[in-house]
Formats: structure tokens, C-alpha cells, sequence
């Protein structure tokens, strides 16, 4: 299935520079990876967004606009947080609730993650080193929140989309600036979405358990999957043209 779709630009926030936008589904992620015997124990470092070095600042996951112990792995992801409501000209794009890709409070604390889901086999991935490397045949439970994000007030959503989900890894995929090492689709997650994530409101848990076959170093998060492997759904009350196809909230 094929959509069309319109690039938008907008300024960059700390030079003024313009940016080609790519249609993004925004992800929001509160995230639990432990031992099923032991679930108090979360290997996910900053796992609901909170921690930050600098409120975000700038758009793409560049520093100074990032949460602590992740990084960008695959072209340009954003970071929210409602302390960006207090700074001139990044209030409107990079705030909680309200910003350039859609209106939802946050499922825990005051900020959230968003990555491009789906559009012409595009995708946007961040990872982050795992406190502890996972043991080789122990079971660990792994949960994340998702839901669409619709409501923007620079952007406009138009799709859903399923199969998000979390994949770990024994390397880093860390980008600098716009650039950086290729990451190629798997098809294939360690813990994925089966159905559509269409909800705007609720913020859907995804969760499952998993024995680790290696001793995993990283996560990452994202639509591993190609276009081809991906379900999508029009929003209600959207067309499917439009600059920006799909836009999802994790949490």
C-alpha cells in the first residue's frame, strides 16, 4: 500500500537553518525490562523519558535535546518534555501536551519519545546500553505504552500503524549530527505490536515475556519491519494525504 504524501519544512530552533520533514508516526515510551522472577528489577536505563541533561532545545534528538542514556539511532527522533512550555520558540513543537505532532499528557512524569514508524520504508530508531547485559536463558518480561498522536499544531498524522516493538542488540547504531552507520530491517522484534495501535487517547501496553538466546547489550525501539510487512489504518477524520502520514505516542 502506497501513500502520497507532501514535505514539510520548518526552521531549525537554535540557528535558523530549515529541515526536510519526512512523514513520522511519534512514539512514546514508558518501558520495563526485567527478570520475570524478579520484576522490581528494570534493566532500562531513564525508562519513562524524565532525566535530562538540558530541556529540550532543538528538534532531532541532538544534544540538548535528548533524555539522558539514549541516543539516536536511525535519522532524526524527537524528545518532549512540558519544560520546553517555559522556552521561547520551541514551546509550541517540542512541549507536553500540546506540540508540533500532537496533544497528549505524558503516561508518566512530563515527557515522551517519537520516532517515524512508517513512510516509503523510512523509519527512526533510538537505543540505549542496557544496565546490565541480559543472561543467556533466563526469561525476562518486557512491557512499553504506545498510542497515536493526532492534534499537532504544526504537523497533521494520518495513519497507524502496527509491529512496534523493542529489539535488542550486541552493538551500538549511535548517529552524530545526521549521519551514521546503516540499519538495515530486520523483520523481526523480540517484542512487537500485532494489531494497529489506532487508540488517541489510552495509552496501550504492549507486553510479553522473552528468554534471552544472547547476552544483549543495547535495545533499541521502533518499526523494524519493511512497508511491505506493516499495517496501517487511516485516522478518522483524516485523509491519507497529507505532510505527515502516521504520528504515535509511546509511553
Amino acid at each position: 500500500m502506497h501513500y502520497e504524501y507532501e514535505q514539510t519544512m520548518i526552521p531549525n530552533m537554535m540557528n535558523g537553518e530549515w529541515h526536510t520533514w519526512a512523514p513520522r508516526l511519534v512514539l512514546c515510551y514508558l518501558l520495563f525490562i526485567g527478570l520475570e522472577r524478579c520484576e522490581a528489577q528494570n534493566l532500562v536505563p531513564n525508562p519513562s523519558f524524565e532525566q535530562y541533561d538540558v530541556c529540550p532545545q532543538t528538534i532531532g534528538f541532538q544534544p540538548g535535546g535528548k533524555p539522558l542514556h539514549w541516543e539516536k539511532w536511525l535519522w532524526s527522533p524527537e524528545y518532549f518534555n512540558s519544560c520546553a512550555g517555559v522556552l521561547n520558540d520551541v514551546d509550541t513543537v517540542l512541549d507536553v501536551p500540546l506540540n508540533g505532532f500532537g496533544f497528549q499528557y505524558a503516561f508518566d512524569g512530563e515527557g515522551y519519545v517519537g520516532t517515524a514508524t512508517y513512510q516509503d520504508n523510512y523509519r527512526e530508531y533510538i537505543g540505549c546500553e542496557l544496565l546490565t547485559p541480559l543472561v543467556v536463558g533466563e526469561k525476562y518480561h518486557l512491557s512499553f505504552r504506545a498510542n497515536v498522536a493526532t492534534g499537532g499544531n504544526y504537523w497533521n498524522p494520518k495513519l497507524a500503524s502496527n509491529i512496534l516493538g523493542l529489539l535488542f542488540t550486541m552493538a551500538s547504531n549511535v548517529w552524530s549530527g545526521l549521519s551514521g552507520p546503516a540499519f538495515p530491517f530486520r523483520n523481526y522484534a523480540h517484542l512487537r505490536s500485532e494489531p494497529i495501535l489506532a487508540d488517541t487517547v489510552v495509552w496501550v501496553e504492549v507486553s510479553g515475556n522473552f528468554m534471552a538466546d544472547s547476552a544483549y547489550r543495547y535495545l533499541a525501539i521502533g518499526n523494524f519491519f519493511e512497508d511491505a510487512l506493516t499495517d496501517t489504518m487511516g485516522l478518522q477524520g483524516f485523509s491519507t494525504y497529507a505532510p505527515i502520514t502516521s504520528l504515535m505516542r509511546y509511553a
